[in-house]
């Protein structure tokens, strides 16, 4: 008969299962240019897990859509992850150089202003 209370255990979900969830729209009221998101069910997870994350999130950086890049910098931004920063610079130019061009979502400034708001709250850890 098997352990008492073994199947009623829930079992966590993986980083890569956490970061999969932030590919989700990206909603909420317009703010000028851009969209005012703020944390839900989701991110509040990926920030829950810490910084063993963060590479994870960095990573995922290489491939992820318009939508899942705004929710994650949103989380690196949450996480203070200062070891994000030379992968922010490099989303910042790929936005430049067109990365997103053919994407079919609603491209506003969103990830623009996340990606300042990332830099500002880096540069102000550091005394900057």
């Amino acid at each position: 008969i098997g352990s008492v209370g073994s199947e009623t255990q829930k079992k966590e979900p993986s980083n890569d299962e956490l970061i999969g969830a932030l590919n989700q729209p990206v909603t909420g009221p317009m703010r000028g240019p851009s969209t005012g998101i703020r944390a839900n069910a989701a991110t509040r997870a990926v920030v829950k897990r810490g910084p063993g994350i963060v590479p994870d999130l960095i990573y995922a950086l290489e491939h992820s859509s318009w939508r899942q890049s705004v929710w994650i910098v949103f989380c690196l931004t949450e996480l203070r992850a200062s070891s994000a920063r030379e992968r922010i610079l490099k989303l910042r130019d790929e936005i430049d150089h067109g990365r997103f061009a053919n994407e079919n979502e609603r491209l506003d400034f969103t990830l623009d202003v996340w990606i300042r708001c990332y830099l500002r709250t880096e540069a102000q850890a550091h005394g900057l």
